[in-house]
């Protein structure tokens, strides 16, 4: 995932929940957000004022879901945490 789509995601994840995300809950938002915002992010930037509002609306409306999927795959997601993450990029 590139630097700008990361503090994107971050930034209104931080925004709706008020403390600082996880980098689980960045990766599961971004696999979700809706391939609109990804097209407008590809043609404005991850930046732009009309990307910026619509992964907050997204994330805001759809933020009880987050939670509940997060919760449910807790107990797994941190048993393979390291793995998890090495296979997709991360470090």
């Amino acid at each position: 995932m590139e630097q700008d789509r990361f503090n994107q995601i971050h930034d209104r994840l931080f925004d709706v929940l008020g403390e600082k995300p996880a980098m689980r809950d960045i990766y599961f938002v971004n696999e979700q957000l809706p391939r609109e915002v990804k097209l407008l992010a590809e043609q404005w930037g991850w930046h732009d004022t009309e990307v910026r509002e619509k992964t907050y609306g997204w994330i805001k409306e759809n933020i009880d879901n987050i939670k509940e999927y997060l919760k449910k795959e807790d107990k797994e997601f941190h048993t393979n945490v390291d793995q998890y993450l090495k296979d997709r990029g991360w470090k």
